[in-house]
């Protein structure tokens, strides 16, 4: 009987000792389980108003829109069906295979190559417009594949719908978010064009040589390309950065605050550090990093 007890106390002691140090998480344990349980939760905030019968998918979303589609197929036809709800969950583009949106994405895909190796994507750029892409990077967002001025961005393409479903203009593989009004868009020959939202674009430069040398992010009322800095408003060249041996061909753009840092090097080939303001003037003088 006395045996009987001890093995029962004994199993039971291991027993809590097993829960112990199973229980037993580190603080960086108990944050991942945190941050897991938290990203399983549904992110009803990104859904649009509206029961989920009513679409498929949410294609992209932005200050209170949202673009979504919705399959639908007989014994004779499939057709899917493009349209935006506002945040209050009204139909601010009712789905429709025939409207901005279907349109775009058919031209894009009527490129065989496009059909046979790419599928439409879409984005928000702001001030209400969408953008349906093939093959097309929108700037500062998304990674520029290794080698697109050939194949992948010669077949690249996008347009710009709003959220009412009309096409307001069409870009190249490279475009920027709305900026005062515009965007700003690559083509394949190294045309940079800025697109306004009534059709109309204006071209604002070209790329001269290597691949990294692509749009900046519009900031300050100056949009970088090709090296140089343009005003957006008019066009004309106000910041000239190929006099400079550029360390990096890094995508360019000003900060909140007006400035804009660099590194260039200087004929002895030591590494210097700048800040120029909008105009192209140093703030300080170039300081010696190595």
């Amino acid at each position: 009987m006395k045996r009987t007890i001890l093995f029962l106390c004994l199993l039971l002691m291991l027993s809590m000792l097993a829960g112990c140090s199973y229980f037993n998480f580190d603080k960086d344990t108990v944050a991942d389980i945190d941050k897991s349980s938290q990203s399983e939760k549904p992110q009803t905030e990104s859904l649009p108003p509206i029961d989920k019968s009513q679409y498929d998918s949410v294609l992209a979303k932005g200050d209170g829109y949202y673009l979504v589609d919705f399959f639908s197929e007989t014994y004779a036809s499939a057709t899917t069906s493009y349209g935006v709800v506002d945040e209050s969950g009204k139909w601010v583009c009712p789905l429709s295979s025939t409207n901005g949106f279907a349109d775009a994405v058919k031209e894009l895909m009527s490129d065989g190559y496009n059909q046979a190796y790419s599928t439409p994507e879409f984005a928000y750029l702001g001030n209400g417009i969408f953008v349906v892409k093939v093959r097309c990077v929108v700037v500062g967002r998304e990674y520029v594949p290794s080698g697109y001025w050939n194949d992948w961005g010669f077949h690249g393409g996008c347009y710009l719908v709003d959220f009412s479903g009309n096409i307001r203009n069409s870009g190249g593989f490279m475009i920027t978010e709305i900026y005062d009004g515009y965007a700003f868009t690559m083509h394949t020959n190294g045309r940079v064009d800025r697109l306004d939202m009534s059709g109309n674009r204006l071209e604002f430069g070209w790329r001269t040589s290597g691949e990294a040398e692509y749009i900046g992010i519009p900031s300050c009322g100056l949009v970088c390309c090709g090296n140089v800095f343009y005003d957006i408003k008019t066009g004309k060249a106000v910041i000239d950065l190929t006099t400079y041996d550029l360390v990096s061909d890094d995508c360019r753009y000003f900060e909140e605050d007006g400035t804009y840092t660099f590194e260039f090097y200087n004929p002895a080939g030591s590494r210097y550090k700048a800040t120029i303001d909008t105009t192209g003037e140093f703030i300080t003088n170039p300081q010696k990093i190595s």
